[in-house]
């Protein structure tokens, strides 16, 4: 039986090299109609391990392949099958997996030994295609293929017996027949997207910490691999936090990675996508109602970016690897976004999947919020993952790609894929090398940028909507700790203001407060990062501060009122100094070291560095009246326009002290007013001493002869102040001593009285 499918293997061979091959297979499908399922032999501990091999072939030539054979021996037999080419995206990941349902119309066996194994088990094999094999090599027949497409190859181990042993491996080769001209391959575009991060740690006192050892080496690898491979479009999907980790490990090799990433950025080829400074939830975020910090991550992870890539990145595309809703989508638009690239999961399925495929762009719209979107082809995501040899993965990932190609060839003008891992895939150097060597020059997939695909493959061909537009509830820890999150991020901006100078905390404590945000830590990590973020915000409190109350003595209407501010810890902090006194009129002027504003009549509010640690500025004020009243003096952090010196006006005091003032000094309305009652005085005097007005009935009636002052003599003058003054009896004077006419009387003493009647 096995005799006979060699023979029929032989023929099939000569049929395809004299271009009789489809003839061929006809009769052997009638002779045979069952085809060759190629089940996996069961394992003994013999491994077939692919370390490298080439990425595609053009026309004719030889396609190596390096291999470990791990347990085997000089004496087992290594056989290399050829199968038909791949039509299908379904057929492939069946081969992939190991289950090639198609006949094999090459075969080959030869001893382990004849491929001269080196000391490692490594063999060198040199297949030809097209062509005679070279001298000596053990594959003695040329493999015959003489159209463009994607065949599996399977490495399979027998003993002696012709017993299978170990796992085979099934790889695939590509061949390219046409010429790459025009009417001849139109390769689609395929946009690599290669993280860049690690998982975020958290160092001694709550610092940002430095990534493992381990983690150190493979970052490294991979930014190595990627300055090396810039003829490549790639798009980079850089963690800004893992940038600061591996800036904060103060390793060499950290400073390498970094230093090559710089260099591979700055090639020009590779795109930096935009991206929040820690791995956070939008969508939690804008539910525990933190939409603010959307921002702030964005805002840090750009800056981030740009000073350790040198390349800001572009907010009009992103790149998410998911899970998408209505909330993220929301405020990614509502920041610029116009282009998305998400799992096809993430989308409700294509109206026509047969007729629109992956390899072309869509409308996402949703709760009125529309962007064009790629949704990542599902079949090379997994790729990333479907073998754990890394060279294997990527050169399952390259056929994958022609595959999609030969799909439709040429039958669109503009089509392309996006190719994005898998979320929380750790990048492989060795992937990444393997990959980006087999997408160079290759004929039939032509690598881009994230951007740029969406130029390449043109107008959306349909509408998709959110598959899950809900979003997921916020996160506990966000939702318990929003209203602290939003404290701790104004203490920040008091911090910043008053030491303008240290830039180096206030940037420390901006990312901590972000680090604290993403939900890879735990909560007892997250708490006590806020705890020292608080902390290092309490030290606003203590950045200046007042003498003891005092009594101030004014002695002018107008004078200087003395504030002094004392600087204990001599950092040069700015300060808001408020004034508030309704009995004062503050006057503007320019303090040295600040500036001043009089923002009412009562009240002033003064910008001050504080150069030494003993600060004394002299005001400028007008006492409205004279006496004793209080003045409100007030430290804050710099702000707009507090508007009054009160423990209670919502800003954060520093320190409230109360002054007295005392102003001995008469002003200027209280002369007038003095001046006004004077003169009114000595005008009254003067015409009631003019006028020389009495009494009626107190004096006696001027008489004709009399030349006395008012027609008295002398002797009535005398006579009226030497006389008691008249008695008064219950109702008044008595009528005795009052008379109409002069009259004579005796008092009690003896002595005359004239009476007038």
């Amino acid at each position: 039986m096995r005799r006979g499918r060699d023979d029929r293997r032989q023929l099939l061979r000569r049929a395809a090299a004299s271009g009789l091959g489809l003839l061929v297979l006809a009769g052997l499908l009638l002779a045979d109609p069952a085809p060759v399922a190629t089940a996996a032999p069961a394992a003994t501990g013999a491994t077939v391990t692919l370390l490298d091999q080439s990425p595609w072939l053009g026309g004719q030539g030889i396609y190596r392949f390096d291999l470990r054979l791990g347990g085997a021996a000089p004496t087992d037999r290594l056989e290399v099958r050829v199968y038909g080419q791949m039509g299908t995206r379904t057929g492939f990941e069946q081969a992939a997996a190991g289950n090639i349902n198609d006949f094999a119309f090459y075969d080959s066996t030869s001893p382990v030994a004849a491929y001269h194994p080196t000391a490692g088990a490594t063999v060198s094999i040199e297949m030809p295609v097209n062509q005679s094999p070279p001298a000596g090599d053990p594959l003695t027949a040329a493999v015959p293929i003489g159209e463009t497409g994607v065949f599996p190859v399977r490495f399979s181990l027998y003993d002696q017996n012709g017993t299978a042993i170990g796992t085979p491996l099934v790889t695939f080769i590509t061949i390219v027949q046409q010429a790459q001209s025009a009417g001849g391959i139109t390769p689609i575009s395929a946009a690599l997207i290669i993280p860049v991060s690690t998982a975020p740690t958290v160092g001694p006192g709550a610092t940002i910490g430095a990534p493992r050892a381990s983690e150190i080496r493979r970052l490294a690898q991979l930014a190595s691999v990627l300055a090396a491979n810039t003829s490549v479009p790639v798009s980079l999907r850089a963690s800004p936090l893992t940038l600061d980790q591996l800036a904060a490990s103060n390793s060499p090799l950290a400073e390498q990675a970094l230093a090559n990433l710089a260099s591979a950025t700055s090639a020009g080829t590779y795109q930096v996508l935009p991206a929040t400074f820690a791995p956070v939830s939008m969508s939690g975020l804008s539910e525990a109602g933190l939409a603010g910090e959307i921002d702030q991550q964005l805002q840090a992870g750009s800056a981030t970016l740009k000073a350790r890539l040198g390349q800001a990145p572009d907010g009009h595309t992103w790149v998410l690897d998911g899970p998408l809703d209505s909330t993220t989508l929301e405020a990614l638009v509502g920041r610029g976004a116009t282009r998305l690239i998400t799992p096809d999961r993430d989308l409700t399925p294509l109206t026509n999947p047969v007729k629109i495929t992956f390899a072309g762009s869509t409308t996402l719209a949703e709760a009125g919020q529309t962007v064009q979107s790629v949704a990542a082809d599902t079949g090379l995501t997994q790729d990333f993952t479907r073998s754990d040899s890394p060279v294997l993965a990527a050169n399952q990932l390259l056929a994958e790609l022609a595959v999609i190609y030969t799909e439709a060839p040429n039958a669109l003008s503009k089509r392309g894929v996006a190719i994005l891992p898998p979320a929380g895939w750790s990048t492989d150097p060795v992937f990444v090398k393997t990959l980006l060597e087999g997408l160079r020059g290759n004929p039939l997939v032509s690598a881009t940028t994230a951007t740029k695909l969406f130029d390449s493959i043109g107008t959306p061909q349909d509408t998709r909507n959110l598959a899950r537009p809900r979003p997921a509830p916020p996160e506990a820890f966000l939702s318990t700790n929003s209203t602290r999150i939003q404290q701790d991020r104004a203490a920040i901006g008091d911090l910043v203001s008053v030491y303008a100078g240290d830039k180096a905390i206030a940037t420390k404590m901006r990312e901590r407060l972000l680090l604290a945000e993403s939900g890879r830590l735990s909560d007892d990590q997250r708490s006590s990062i806020l705890a020292v973020v608080e902390q290092a915000a309490a030290r606003v409190r203590k950045a200046a501060t007042l003498p003891a109350a005092t009594s101030i003595t004014l002695t002018s209407a107008k004078a200087q009122l003395p504030v002094t501010v004392l600087a204990p810890g001599g950092d040069h902090p700015t300060i808001e100094l408020v004034l508030t006194s309704a009995r004062l009129v503050f006057q503007a002027f320019s303090p040295p070291g600040g500036t001043c504003s009089v923002m009412s009549d009562s009240t002033e509010i003064c910008t001050l560095t504080l150069a030494n640690q003993n600060t004394t500025i002299k005001v400028p004020v007008e006492a409205r009246s004279s006496g004793v009243f209080p003045l409100d003096v007030c430290l804050y952090p710099p702000r707009t326009a507090v508007g009054s010196c009160s423990p209670n006006n919502g800003y954060p005091l520093i320190v409230h002290r109360k002054d007295t003032v005392r102003s001995t000094a008469v002003s200027g309305v209280a002369v007038i007013l003095i001046a006004v009652a004077g003169a009114a005085l000595i005008l009254w005097w003067g015409r009631d001493l003019r006028r020389g007005r009495r009494p009626k009935g107190m004096v006696p009636a001027p008489t004709a002869d009399t030349d006395g002052p008012i027609g008295l003599s002398d002797a009535d003058l005398d006579r009226f102040f030497d006389d008691p003054p008249p008695r008064s009896g219950p109702e008044g004077m008595s009528p005795s001593t009052v008379s109409r006419g002069p009259s004579s009387a005796t008092d009690p003493h003896g002595r005359g009285r004239e009476t007038r009647e």
